[in-house]
């Protein structure tokens, strides 16, 4: 099973590296917000956290027009491993 906070915490690094918009500090504190609900929630709403998150990448990352964002998308969607990120981001 992937571990939805240290996805969450990797995008929130992709970010900080390379978001340039004044919603920034907004984005990352939702995720944030995420990562602390998960910490001591029941399993069951697992899959519901990871809805949240989806909700908040398409809501500041939208649309896909950056190869940043779409390393995220990836990441997400488990198309590429952590490890992998520093090969494909530059």
């Amino acid at each position: 099973m992937r571990n939805l906070e240290i996805i969450a915490n990797k995008i929130i690094e992709i970010i900080n590296k390379h978001y340039d918009n004044e919603k920034k500090e907004e984005c990352v504190r939702e995720i944030q917000k995420v990562i602390e609900s998960t910490r001591y929630s029941a399993p069951e709403l697992l899959p519901l956290r990871w809805k949240t998150l989806s909700d908040i990448l398409t809501f500041y990352l939208f649309p896909i027009d950056t190869s940043w964002k779409e390393v995220i998308r990836k990441l997400f969607a488990d198309e590429i491993k952590i490890e992998e990120i520093n090969e494909v981001i530059k």
